[in-house]
């Protein structure tokens, strides 16, 4: 876990696991998994993970290192968000514990 996101981390977000997906691409979602984040609503112009550039208007820090699929959704401020895109910062750097997920919604 990274020290400073764990310890400044104030807002729920829930993540919804997608566990299948049917033929109409809809999925099927596990229990929802909170966490505690930090959130900007700074807009950015991202590829999303099939490559192409979207607009993401929401970033949230989480601590850990999380497993996130292009078919997960996010429960932030009582509006579900598809994931965009995923990044993860490094613990120190250097060394690859479990340090920061960056999610793009």
């Amino acid at each position: 876990m990274d020290p400073f996101v764990a310890s400044t981390a104030r807002e729920d977000v829930l993540h919804l696991f997608c566990t299948a997906v049917d033929g109409y691409n809809q999925g099927t979602y596990a229990p929802a998994v909170p966490y505690k984040c930090i959130s900007d609503g700074k807009i950015n112009v991202i590829r999303n993970m099939n490559g192409e550039q979207v607009t993401s208007a929401l970033r949230l820090y989480i601590s850990g290192k999380l497993t996130i699929t292009a078919h997960d959704v996010f429960a932030f401020n009582d509006k579900d968000y598809p994931v965009l895109a995923v990044s993860f910062f490094k613990g120190n750097g250097i060394t690859d514990y479990a340090g920061t997920t960056v999610v793009y919604l």
